[in-house]
């Protein structure tokens, strides 16, 4: 907020605040998720067979990760993950 009022010392600071607010939730609404402060929540994952599950805001290296789960980093945002692989991709194999 120090940075946004340098940048328009004449602007009301609680006007500021309203405009940076409506910002953030307009950029939230568009990406589909929050980008709120970190939470700890439990999944319970069913991967249906699938080598890859969905999990959006994953923060990486926020905690360790059960054996066999790999989160793919975001390509935008590095240290989230959106998608976690949990167990390895097929390898199509001779035909019988």
């Amino acid at each position: 907020m120090d940075g946004l009022a340098a940048r328009f010392p004449h602007a009301d600071r609680d006007h500021l605040a309203a405009l940076a607010e409506t910002a953030g939730t307009e950029i939230e609404t568009l990406a589909g998720q929050s980008f709120g402060p970190a939470k700890q929540n439990s999944v319970a994952v069913n991967t249906c067979g699938l080598p890859f599950v969905e999990l959006p805001g994953l923060l990486i290296g926020s905690q360790e990760c059960p054996a066999g789960m790999w989160p793919i980093p975001n390509p935008v945002g590095r240290q989230r993950a959106t998608v976690v692989q949990v167990g390895p991709v097929p390898q199509p194999g001779p035909d019988p």
